[in-house]
């Protein structure tokens, strides 16, 4: 199952006259058409529209109101690799045999006798 990466883009409020496009439907229909286009060219995918409340104002004398702004989402295929899926086909150990460790400590360069004990460790 591939994993998508996701982006919104805040939807055009207000269209820009268009060649062509005859009243503020239009025109904004082709602003829509514009950006989704570009979007596209960038490997991104339009997946919906969205309306979400926000709250703004709010100043010293004056209360915060809530309005909505629409957002576009857009989706890709995320470009970072899966991970490997652990391999529990694998042939089970025998009941005598030793497990692999967890952890693999590397040993000291001047040898286990040299080896330096960490801090706060006793020595027997």
């Amino acid at each position: 199952m591939p994993t998508y990466e996701y982006k919104t883009v805040a939807a055009p409020r207000r269209a820009p006259k268009a060649s062509g496009a005859k009243g503020p439907e239009a025109r904004l229909a082709r602003a829509m058409q514009d950006l989704i286009a570009a979007e596209a060219r960038q490997g991104w995918e339009y997946l919906r529209a969205d309306s979400l409340p926000v709250e703004e104002g709010g100043g010293l004398f004056s209360k915060s109101a809530t309005v909505w702004r629409a957002v576009l989402v857009f989706r890709r295929e995320a470009a970072a690799p899966r991970r490997a899926e652990p391999d529990f086909a694998a042939a089970p150990r025998a009941p005598g045999e030793p497990r692999e460790p967890f952890l693999s400590v590397a040993a000291s360069p001047a040898g286990p006798d040299r080896a330096e004990p960490l801090p706060g460790a006793r020595r027997d």
